[in-house]
């Protein structure tokens, strides 16, 4: 009897296993490209059964930038959701350790069709790009719950912090930005937001969207789309928002400052740039108005030298 139940289990592990092999994937999609920058999410999964998701930027870096380049592109990875996965029949259920969000899809060998997910994925497919077997065993899942996070804030925070209904950004660099807008009606949208100003194209990805409602020096965010809620840690400098796996990542409101010096810079670059292009354009014309001119000086004097008779030379 023990012999037999022992058998099972060993067959019922490997059985596991070979499941987890058939899913160890790369699957990605692109969500936007403008030019030489392509935002990616990325889902590996792997034959531990654990996955993880990321926000991928991927800037592509010519001869005369090169610099902190990897290979032959500049590449930030923004970490959204680790945990673990199962396969039932052909849904694939990812459980983020984290916030303990679930996000389906229905599982292909070559895609990844999304049920439970982001708004801007709808009738989107992820596609295969290949095994990933052996990074899955040095991945470290996060221990620490929402949970425990939550109640180590609130035993610092006693008190009741200011807080204001807004626009609350984290500024990543002069182009990108998340950013989380909450209403006055209660209403709130959660963005990743890029301007080229260059090509003045602007990227927004929305990630979340819903209500809030305020509880002590928390912020409660149901998702109306994951049907989920999310929390938001109200401090004294801003707001912490605990949508993915970041740590000490303050929104603070309506800071904007970054951006409009960038602008700023940009418009004095430009005007600089303007200037030099006339100047060298004006010594341009300068020059060959001069060379037209000194050239039509030496044909008008040609021409009146041949107007006097030479003296003969074969005079005897």
């Amino acid at each position: 009897m023990f012999k037999t139940l022992f058998f099972i289990l060993i067959f019922f592990t490997k059985f596991i296993s070979y499941s987890y092999a058939q899913l160890s994937n790369s699957y990605s999609i692109d969500i936007a490209k403008q030019k030489d920058l392509t935002y990616i999410l990325d889902f590996n999964l792997y034959e531990n059964g654990k996955f993880i998701l990321d926000f991928t930027e991927m800037y592509i870096i010519h001869p005369t930038n090169v610099i902190n380049s990897f290979g032959d592109a500049q590449i930030i990875k923004f970490p959204l959701y680790q945990g673990e996965y199962k396969l039932i029949k052909d849904t694939l259920i990812l459980f983020d350790s984290f916030t303990h969000i679930q996000l389906v899809y229905l599982f292909n060998k070559n895609f990844l069709l999304p049920i439970k997910t982001f708004p801007f994925l709808k009738r989107k497919a992820f596609i295969d790009h290949g095994h990933r077997t052996t990074l899955g065993n040095r991945i470290e899942i996060e221990n620490t719950s929402i949970d425990k996070r939550i109640k180590d804030f609130e035993k610092i925070n006693l008190q009741n912090n200011k807080f204001e209904d807004g626009v609350y950004v984290y500024q990543i660099d002069a182009d990108t930005r998340f950013e989380i807008v909450l209403s006055d009606d209660k209403t709130y949208e959660f963005c990743f937001k890029s301007y080229q100003y260059i090509s003045k194209l602007e990227l927004c990805v929305n990630f979340s969207s819903g209500t809030w409602k305020r509880n002590g020096n928390i912020l409660k965010l149901w998702d109306t789309h994951l049907q989920h809620t999310y929390y938001g840690l109200i401090w004294e400098s801003g707001i912490e928002f605990l949508f993915f796996h970041w740590e000490d990542v303050i929104y603070v409101r309506n800071d904007t400052n970054i951006v409009k010096n960038y602008e700023n810079s940009i418009t004095r670059t430009n005007y600089m740039n303007i200037k030099i292009y006339l100047s060298v354009f004006l010594i341009l014309v300068i020059i060959l108005l001069s060379i037209f001119f000194a050239h039509k000086y030496l044909q008008k004097n040609k021409k009146k030298c041949c107007k006097y008779p030479q003296k003969p030379t074969n005079l005897k």
